[in-house]
């Protein structure tokens, strides 16, 4: 259950327009950049977990920093999400209260402005923000005892495959 808002950002794309996620994340975050490797990012964390799994590395941390200007514990986790390349293009920040998915939507509306809705099947509800190069998401999953609250920030602007179809097997 703890990856799949992850799992699901990664497969969500809907357009919503905001102006300067591109400006303030279209380098990286905490301290990485965008397409660093997983060797490069366990470097920068070197108590980060890695986990390899369905063709996707990720590296999680425990790191209890303020994001958003919202407190987190200590043992609050990132995790760092590498695509089939290797290639660093997701930051997921966990949050220690589903009140916090009300106290970022107000704070990423502020700094971001307009936002659609994660509409899904599974029983989590979310919101994104989107521009050329980055995409933000806010998913609050429900538990029976405890929920989640995770911030996705995503890179969309590494190149894409440039194989031909007969180089991919067809």
């Amino acid at each position: 259950m703890k990856m799949l808002p992850v799992l699901l950002a990664l497969f969500l794309s809907l357009n919503a327009y905001s102006g300067e996620l591109d400006n303030v994340f279209s380098e990286g975050v905490f301290g990485t950049e965008w397409g660093q490797s997983s060797k490069e990012v366990a470097v920068i964390f070197p108590s980060g977990k890695k986990e390899t799994s369905y063709g996707s590395t990720r590296i999680t941390v425990e790191d209890g920093r303020e994001v958003l200007g919202l407190s987190r514990s200590s043992s609050s986790k990132i995790t760092f999400v590498f695509d089939t390349q290797d290639r660093l293009f997701i930051a997921g920040v966990a949050f220690d209260s589903g009140d916090d998915y009300a106290k970022l939507m107000r704070k990423l509306d502020t700094l971001f402005g307009g936002r659609e809705n994660l509409e899904n099947d599974i029983g989590a509800t979310g919101l994104i923000w989107k521009d050329e190069k980055t995409k933000l998401s806010v998913i609050y999953v429900p538990g029976m005892f405890s929920s989640e609250t995770i911030l996705n920030i995503e890179h969309l602007g590494l190149q894409k495959n440039t194989k031909s179809k007969e180089d991919l097997g067809f």
